[in-house]
């Protein structure tokens, strides 16, 4: 199998071991000493470096950072944020319960929820 700074890839640049990958083979992560999966294969996609991995990047991999990607029709950031909304109003209608019952830390935390959510679907309807 591949050695230390050995590419899976021939035609991508040698790189050292990877966190979590084994000391041996280094391309890939929680690998035997092999090199491979913990079937002994190599990991189908490439390493976690940056590389494709199952059709995907890596997050903070060399393709991930600064990667434009096409924002998503508006009637799909609608509907998200539409979701959304309806999970907030749902956590703020428990954090109101749970005020009105006497239960102080479920009422924070239940608010806070809401927000978070609220802001997770506005930036999904804003920002695309």
């Amino acid at each position: 199998m591949a050695g230390v700074g050995t590419p899976l890839n021939p035609e991508e640049p040698a790189r050292g071991p990877v966190a979590g990958g084994d000391a041996a083979g280094g391309d890939v992560a929680g690998g035997d000493a092999a090199g491979g999966d913990a079937a002994g294969g190599p990991v189908a996609g490439g390493d976690t470096a940056g590389g494709p991995v199952a059709g995907g990047f890596v997050a903070g991999g060399d393709g991930a950072r600064g990667a434009s990607r096409p924002s998503r029709p508006l009637i799909e950031r609608a509907g998200m944020a539409s979701i959304a909304a309806v999970i907030a109003l749902l956590f703020g209608a428990v954090a109101v319960a749970a005020w009105y019952g006497g239960e102080g830390f479920l009422a924070v935390m239940s608010g806070s929820g809401a927000l978070m959510t609220a802001w997770a679907g506005g930036n999904t309807l804003l920002r695309g």
